[in-house]
């Protein structure tokens, strides 16, 4: 019981400051949303961390290129001695994976769809607080929240 007595408390708090914070001139609200709001400029900050993920990733694709070299003809070897299944399928769809994975890194197709989600996000208005609207205007047809005096 006391623990509603007190959201009860705050809840009733936030109801009589409602009224008096949506009429103030600054509101608490705008000033958390300049706090709020993502800074993409922090991004640029952190130019020494993408060299040290640049390293990681380059060790990273030589070591999977090399596996992938070494595996596949061990593979086929083995396949023909009968010591393993030419046909496994499970082998085949984790080295195609694996070659996906390195088509997308060496062909830096995976950085052009981070650039173009990053790019996305960088035009969506989260914070925006301007009303869009997708509603269709016709010339000569009124809308119900048209005044008389404005109808074309």
């Amino acid at each position: 019981m006391k623990k509603w007595l007190l959201s009860g408390f705050w809840f009733v708090c936030l109801l009589m400051l409602s009224p008096i914070s949506a009429f103030a001139a600054d509101t608490p609200l705008d000033k958390m949303e300049g706090y709020m709001k993502f800074d993409w400029g922090v991004i640029d900050d952190l130019s020494w961390g993408f060299k040290i993920y640049t390293m990681v990733m380059s060790i990273f694709i030589i070591l999977l290129l090399v596996w992938l070299i070494v595996t596949i003809p061990v593979h086929i070897f083995k396949s023909l001695r009968a010591k393993a299944v030419f046909g496994d399928k499970a082998f085949w769809l984790r080295s195609a994976g694996i070659f996906i994975v390195l088509v997308l890194f060496m062909t830096t197709a995976y950085f052009s769809i981070l650039k173009s989600l990053y790019n996305f996000t960088e035009k969506q208005k989260i914070g925006d607080t301007t009303v869009k609207t997708s509603m269709l205007v016709v010339p000569g047809v009124s809308t119900p929240w048209e005044s008389p005096s404005t109808r074309v």
